[in-house]
């Protein structure tokens, strides 16, 4: 599998792969005709993660909207948008809750959480990814980049899909 390879199974996500053309599994394809295709190949459809297809719609949503860096609000930078689902993937869990998914004024794509009595916002940027997270009694709360903070991330989404 190459670096860019993502396979969706039952328990875990993996590579994520570019490819040129698709196919009837593929779950859905986000980039604009003449930039290169992305797809997620499911291996078993049937146990698709719940967040999967509409995290695939928005962004393939955020990538038809064009990247102006001087508007008042601008669209997510390309770079953003096929970062996104990388990053999405080193920490989501299979059953993890489905995250808003909007652009940032900044050009960057953002994942937010209000659930399980957290908040959790990952931002990612055409270079970094920087992610926030708090309780909401005020109990804990962190921030920093995703690498420095990518074990305490799967914790936090480990608990919030979690049923209480």
């Amino acid at each position: 599998m190459g670096k860019d390879e993502v396979t969706v199974t039952d328990s875990a996500l993996t590579h994520f792969r570019a490819d040129a053309s698709p196919s009837a599994d593929d779950l859905a394809v986000f980039a604009p005709r003449a930039r290169p295709v992305f797809r997620v190949r499911v291996s078993r459809a049937e146990e698709t993660p719940r967040w999967l297809p509409y995290v695939m719609t928005r962004l393939q949503e955020l990538m038809t909207l064009a990247y102006e860096p001087d508007d008042e609000v601008p669209a997510p930078h390309p770079e953003a948008i096929q970062r996104a689902l990388h990053e999405l993937i080193r920490f989501m869990r299979f059953d993890t809750p489905t995250p808003s998914v909007v652009p940032t004024f900044d050009g960057g794509v953002q994942f937010v959480w209000h659930k399980g009595g957290w908040d959790i916002e990952v931002e990612v940027g055409p270079k970094e990814t920087l992610l926030w997270a708090q309780r909401r009694d005020g109990s804990d709360s962190w921030h920093g980049s995703l690498d420095e903070r990518l074990e305490e991330a799967r914790v936090v989404l480990t608990e919030i899909a979690t049923p209480a």
